[in-house]
């Protein structure tokens, strides 16, 4: 069974229209809140996903709960290649900016979507 998260150090608010446009239903990202008027009050200074190795932190905790037979991260940005340690593949993408170092650090590297059949051969 293949079970996709969302992982980023964006704000959640944001990304869940995407992640429910796309079925996915797991998102973990930094949440907002807002005073009861609807005003800006503040965001999760504290989530993992807004310091260095954050997201390590939030991938152990899935592993260690959901028990994955392989973990597989695809991402375009150095937080994410922080996660390669705990990964069982890292999928570097630069479909969008190519960062140097997430290229030559990946196990795998994504120029753009057109190499999807490349992420059957990983992932599934």
């Amino acid at each position: 069974m293949l079970t996709t998260v969302i992982l980023s150090g964006g704000f959640a608010p944001l990304i869940k229209p995407l992640a429910d446009h796309l079925g996915i239903a797991h998102v973990e990202a930094v949440p907002l809140y807002f005073h009861e008027n609807g005003s800006y009050l503040g965001y999760g200074a504290d989530y993992p996903t807004t310091r260095n190795l954050g997201k390590n932190e939030i991938i152990r905790e899935w592993k260690q709960a959901v028990l994955p037979e392989r973990v597989v991260m695809i991402g375009d940005g150095v937080s994410d290649l922080e996660t390669k340690p705990d990964v069982d593949a890292f999928i570097g993408f630069g479909g969008v900016v190519t960062r140097t170092k997430v290229m030559e650090g990946s196990d795998f590297w994504l120029a753009s979507m057109t190499q999807r059949a490349v992420l059957n051969e990983i992932v599934l």
